[in-house]
C-alpha cells in the first residue's frame, strides 16, 4: 500500500499542474519539458550518427 501512495500523490500534483490553464508555472513547466525533449532527440541523433560513422570506418 505504501508504494502506491507516493505515485498517486505525484499523479495528483502533475494533473493539478496540467489542469491549471494559462498559469505561468504551467507554461514554464511545459517549456522545460519541450527543451528536455529536444535535447533528448539531439542526443539520440548524435549518438546514432556516431555509431554509423564508427561502423563505416
Amino acid at each position: 500500500m505504501s508504494t502506491n501512495k507516493p505515485s498517486a500523490l505525484t499523479i495528483a500534483i502533475v494533473t493539478g499542474v496540467l489542469t491549471i490553464p494559462g498559469t505561468a508555472s504551467g507554461s514554464i513547466i511545459k517549456s522545460f519539458a519541450d527543451i528536455n525533449l529536444e535535447r533528448t532527440k539531439m542526443m539520440l541523433i548524435s549518438s546514432y550518427l556516431e555509431q554509423t560513422m564508427l561502423t563505416k570506418s
